[in-house]
């Protein structure tokens, strides 16, 4: 993901079997790691100002124990922001933060608003209380909507008609 800049991709790289975050100017020949996690890093994406890269480290994607944490965009202490989250998103002012949480098939897409308050669970059409599984919420350029890949039972996302 660009940093707001435009000028800076952080993404996810393999380091001795296990993918962690870095960093590239677009005019760099190489980038530069900024996360050393034993455990897998990935779905970077940065804070309004370019100054943190939040993340999602965990074994497995969607496992427990997966969690959303963020860095200094030149790396540093990492700090935990959300426990048990699965990818996630700041809305274009960083007021937001928006992301999926729960085992497949039993997920749902959470709110903090700010980033630092408590996260509320999302229940309106068409995430029902249980049963699907989301994954990557991206907020609209102007922030009005959050777009999200939605998947499980038929009628837990599609009207009837």
């Amino acid at each position: 993901m660009n940093w707001p800049d435009g000028k800076t991709l952080a993404y996810a790289a393999e380091v001795d079997g296990v993918l962690q975050i870095h960093t590239r100017s677009l005019d760099a020949p190489a980038g530069t790691r900024v996360t050393s996690s034993s455990s897998t890093c990935n779905f970077p994406f940065w804070s309004l100002d370019g100054s943190r890269i939040y993340y999602v480290s965990g074994a497995v994607f969607g496992a427990s124990g997966t969690d959303l944490w963020s860095v200094g965009a030149a790396g540093g202490v990492p700090q935990l922001m959300v426990k048990n989250a699965n990818a996630g998103s700041l809305s274009p002012d960083g007021r937001t933060l928006v992301f999926s949480r729960g085992a497949r098939g039993a997920g749902g897409l959470w709110i903090a608003s700010p980033p630092e308050a408590e996260p509320r669970l999302y229940r309106q059409a068409p995430f029902p209380e249980q049963g699907i599984t989301s994954a990557h919420p991206q907020f609209s350029p102007d922030g009005s909507k959050i777009g999200i890949a939605l998947s499980g039972p038929a009628e837990a996302i599609v009207p009837e008609l």
